[in-house]
């Protein structure tokens, strides 16, 4: 059994659908379930957010618990811009493993995500340049890589070249601009060695240890429930993209309230009423998508406080209605809506574009669930259901 550690639950479905494209048989846990059959076992922590000490102590008890199933290799899934407690987790792994060092290789080259002469660029531009500059919990104000990284108090941090060898005692981001550069780290990793970073690195591990695509199972490609909400609520300049999208294809929105934007205390009212709306819509359309649709300024805390609400309009339209399809956009979002339900165990069935994953949910066998990062695009078979 291959295990991953991931910090968030779209990042969590995004290392598990590439293990279904290379043949494994993945799922995805929110709490480790030691019974579980599957090849791949990706657990989502959930500690993108959490305080420093919190965040260690997680990942820390999750490796501990996969060595006793045990785990043949475990890769630490990062978040591919660098968001998170990187250096703190990777430091407790190092320690917990009883490694030698962590080679750790965010970059996506696939997603225009390349790192070099020691900086983060998306599509040739510093990411502190991009729209990752406006994220309300951890904008990019910068694009040098130890930055970003953030530091360590016990273990030292350096940025190599590919090809370059790789110190002891240390964290190491591995520069990568090509799916070249990520197949010569992973030709580099040996048993003293924590392998961690995106989705395109483990994709690269994969190979190097002899596996190979296989065809995706057309049956299960793109949606084909009746009966779909979309929740396009994340911060990235994305989401009203989507929402655009989908009121093209004749889905209908529904959106938050405006007063539950800046209300100190939740309006069980306003929910209410936004459920009410939801369903409505649903009955009416078969589809519908609920969406915040205001200006947001900066603030984690006003964030933390929008995801509590969307997850609560979820668990009220779930416990009136039956839906087919639940698509979710944004890690943070799902997050807090799989929670909220106590939903813990996912099986990715399809892989409708990178990072796009749909899956059975475990605790709600007639739904399925499809979740992106905020920063991806939704494809357009995501529209096309019946």
């Amino acid at each position: 059994m291959i295990a991953v550690i991931a910090d968030d639950f779209t990042g969590a479905a995004e290392l598990a659908a590439v293990g279904l494209r290379y043949g494994l048989n993945p799922e995805v846990q929110t709490q480790l379930t030691p019974t579980s059959k599957a090849d791949l076992i990706v657990i989502d922590t959930d500690t993108r957010s959490r305080t420093p000490n919190e965040a260690a102590t997680e990942v820390e008890k999750v490796f501990k618990q996969l060595q006793t199933m045990p785990a043949q290799w475990v890769y630490k899934k990062v978040d591919s811009v660098m968001r998170g407690r990187i250096a703190t987790e990777l430091t407790a792994l190092l320690t917990a493993s009883n490694k030698q060092k962590v080679l750790l290789v965010p970059a996506n080259p696939s997603m225009g995500r390349t790192i070099s002469n020691d900086r983060y660029f998306i599509n040739g531009r510093p990411l502190n340049e991009t729209d990752f500059a406006n994220d309300p919990e951890y904008p990019a104000a910068s694009s040098d890589v130890l930055d970003l990284l953030g530091k360590s108090e016990t273990v030292t941090t350096r940025v190599l070249q590919s090809r370059q060898p790789i110190p002891t005692n240390a964290i190491i981001v591995g520069e990568a601009e090509t799916k070249q550069d990520l197949q010569s780290w992973a030709a580099q990793l040996d048993n003293s060695t924590f392998p961690a970073g995106a989705a395109d690195f483990f994709a690269a591990i994969l190979e190097s240890k002899g596996f190979h695509q296989i065809p995706p199972k057309q049956k299960a490609e793109s949606p084909q429930g009746k009966t779909a909400l979309f929740v396009c609520a994340s911060r990235s300049h994305y989401s009203p993209k989507a929402v655009e999208e989908a009121q093209r294809h004749a889905i209908p929105v529904s959106k938050m309230p405006s007063e539950l934007l800046y209300n100190y205390e939740p309006s069980d009212k306003l929910l209410q009423q936004w459920t009410n709306d939801t369903i409505t819509t649903l009955q009416e359309y078969s589809k519908a998508i609920v969406t915040i649709d205001q200006p947001i300024a900066r603030n984690p805390a006003l964030a933390r406080k929008l995801r509590h609400h969307i997850a609560v309009l979820v668990e009220n339209v779930l416990s009136r209605t039956s839906i087919d399809e639940l698509f979710i956009e944004g890690g943070a979002t799902a997050s807090a809506i799989v929670r909220r339900l106590q939903w813990t165990r996912f099986f990715p069935c399809a892989e409708l574009a990178p990072g796009i994953v749909r899956m059975r949910v475990k605790e709600k066998q007639n739904l399925y669930l499809t979740i992106k990062p905020g920063s991806y695009h939704w494809p357009k078979k995501t529209w096309r259901f019946t």
